[in-house]
């Protein structure tokens, strides 16, 4: 089975909104002729952090019904790969996902960037607990690729594999085709940057809080129409600035470093990632999530 496809989960490789909750609304695309060039300059980037081997511990949990929590959830666990900079000596995967949504454009993928697919090497397969015991995952074709937005300080790490049957616990199936393992991956500079950011936008909010408040409270003090009226005004010019500033939202960040693998200089992988499956001919979907054992 050869896949080229593109992923809809920019929201988890890029913009990082509901990073844990997130429940996609359309699946991918196959790829055409508009895929992104190879961008050197990421390439080297990715070749050189993956230079002594990137090793991944992955737990991955699949829904039975990504909108329903209580469902029934299939576990793998103890899945360990290793990520090296040499090119992948098979060629079941040529090109290996990118993010761009369904109804874009084919334009939109040139403010990508990708480093071309690199080998991995599996060291244990994973292991999950059906009705027949407990029983191991087998994983063919395994590469992976960086993905990067261009003027972004986040993108993604994606490995991809083959598995030639469904795996299932009870209800939860993880079915037999593609099966695409995502992390949010930072540089140390951009981390930085937009925890800064993030922080900067939590206190315009809190102080456009405190200050409703604050003139409220100078409303309910006075007897004086005419200072009821002023700080009334100032209460709601503070309500509409507060609203203004939560409608425009902000990019939500993992802020606790124990929540990252440090890998290289200049490169942080979040634990908390996303798993997408493919079947031939068909769409691709979210099925679960994936965590990184630290």
């Amino acid at each position: 089975m050869k896949l080229c496809i593109i992923p809809n989960y920019i929201t988890i490789a890029f913009s990082l909104i509901g990073i844990l909750n997130l429940v996609p609304t359309q699946g991918f695309l196959i790829a055409g002729p508009d895929l992104p060039a190879i961008n050197p300059f990421l390439a080297d980037f990715a070749r050189d952090h993956a230079k002594k081997g990137i090793k991944l511990n992955i737990r991955l949990d699949i829904l039975e019904d990504v909108y329903d929590a209580k469902s029934s959830h299939l576990y793998i666990k103890d899945l360990i790969l290793e990520l090296n900079n040499k090119e992948p000596n098979d060629d079941k995967f040529a090109v290996l996902p990118l993010p761009m949504t369904p109804s874009s454009s084919p334009s939109t993928s040139q403010g990508m960037a990708r480093t071309g697919p690199f080998a991995l090497q599996t060291h244990t397969n994973g292991s999950y607990v059906s009705s027949k015991g407990c029983q191991t995952l087998m994983l063919q074709h395994g590469c992976w690729e960086m993905l990067w937005l261009e003027e972004n300080p986040a993108g993604s790490i994606i490995c991809a594999f083959d598995i030639s049957e469904d795996v299932s616990r009870n209800n939860a199936v993880l079915k037999a085709g593609g099966v695409y393992i995502s992390f949010p991956v930072f540089t140390k500079r951009g981390l930085i940057a937009m925890r800064a950011g993030q922080n900067q936008h939590q206190s315009k909010l809190k102080l456009q809080i405190a200050t409703e408040k604050e003139e409220l409270e100078k409303v309910n003090a006075t007897n004086n129409p005419f200072k009821k009226m002023v700080h009334f005004r100032k209460a709601v010019v503070a309500n509409d600035e507060f609203i203004k500033l939560r409608s425009l939202g902000h990019t939500e960040v993992p802020m606790r470093d124990e929540e990252f693998m440090e890998v290289g200089d200049d490169l942080m992988v979040y634990s908390k990632g996303s798993v997408w499956s493919q079947q031939e001919n068909c769409d691709t979907t979210f099925v679960g999530k994936a965590s990184l054992k630290m």
